[in-house]
């Protein structure tokens, strides 16, 4: 039978949140038999800080592959937004083996060896963002109950980029336990 197997992973060191990125990944039949038909490699993103993995993306491959042959894929895929830190990524060959969907038949131990985790790491960091926070708040001393009171209090950005869009400020009374 063929026998699919990720020889090798290429991703960038350096990503941005939400950015389109460019995976490379060679798949080499190291089976007897040739591939053929199709099948589907799939794209996933790994955390090493414990955070679940992410699907980055399903790529058919429709050309089938003889017997000692190997490709090479490139494909651009986009990050998730609002994620941080250091990642690898994992390419799955022949990822709906066993299950529903295109697929090449591998028999036996052929069948267990389709995955390969890259070896070179990528460091994902956010773009800038406003971080605003509460500056003074000024409140009257006492207030009668029913009453309207006067608050005045400034929201400062200390975020390295400027605010956009709007947003809603909320004041909330508590009564303090004596």
């Amino acid at each position: 039978s063929p026998d699919l197997v990720v020889e090798s992973i290429q991703v960038p060191g350096l990503a941005k949140e939400g950015d389109l990125v460019e995976v490379s990944w060679t798949v080499q039949n190291q089976g007897q038999g040739d591939a053929l038909g199709l099948w589907v490699d799939t794209v996933w993103l790994v955390s090493l800080e414990g955070q679940p993995s992410v699907s980055l993306g399903s790529f058919t491959y429709d050309r089938g592959l003889a017997s000692g042959v190997r490709y090479t894929r490139t494909e651009q895929v986009r990050l998730p937004s609002k994620i941080e830190g250091q990642y690898r990524v994992q390419v799955v060959t022949n990822a709906n083996l066993g299950g529903s969907g295109s697929q090449v038949y591998e028999y036996r131990e052929a069948r267990n060896n389709n995955q390969r985790v890259s070896a070179d790491g990528m460091q994902v960091s956010l773009y800038a963002r406003p971080d605003l926070r509460v500056g003074t708040v000024t409140v009257p001393e006492h207030v009668t109950a029913g009453t309207a009171a006067g608050i005045r209090y400034t929201i400062n950005n200390m975020g390295s980029v400027a605010t956009s869009g709007r947003w809603v400020d909320r004041v909330y009374l508590r009564s303090e336990e004596r």
